[in-house]
């Protein structure tokens, strides 16, 4: 008796842990891992992507992009699946509320302390890991407000 109530409590926390940690985004209908085709149907375009290679470096992994400059997405795709979604203005969807324009005060109020924490030119940024997948990293302007959302793999 007394193991079977362990093994309950045991259940009932990890499944209240699981519960917490889903994060719901709102106003992006796509995720890491989708294929180019996936993106496209979700986004409602017929735009192809593009050849991609970061600022500064060399790669043999060739990488594509699908940039929405009136939604304000743009996705990085390697090997066809979406590796980096990036939303900027005029994206206005929002991460459990948390939307661009709002401030670095709201984003730890809503999600706690960043796991890490960096600079990126003048900005700061705020990395959290809401599942095993996806690394979100909220880019915050040397004014304090939330410019820049990447959900990178």
């Amino acid at each position: 008796m007394r193991i079977a109530k362990t093994i309950i409590t045991t259940i009932i926390l990890s499944l209240s842990l699981t519960a917490q940690a889903e994060v719901k985004m709102h106003g992006l209908p796509i995720k890491i891992g989708d294929t180019v085709e996936e993106v496209q149907k979700a986004l409602g375009t017929r735009m192809e992507p593009e050849p991609y290679q970061s600022p500064g470096t060399q790669t043999a992994v060739k990488k594509l992009q699908l940039r929405l400059k009136t939604k304000g997405v743009w996705v990085i795709f390697e090997k066809e699946k979406a590796t980096t979604i990036r939303m900027d203005a005029p994206f206005a969807g929002n991460i459990e509320g948390v939307k661009l324009g709002d401030s670095e005060r709201k984003i730890e109020k809503t999600f706690g302390k960043a796991v890490k924490q960096g600079n990126l030119g003048s900005s700061t940024t705020y990395q959290y890991y809401f599942n095993d997948v996806t690394t979100t990293e909220f880019v915050v302007n040397n004014s304090g407000a939330l410019e820049t959302i990447f959900l990178l793999k």
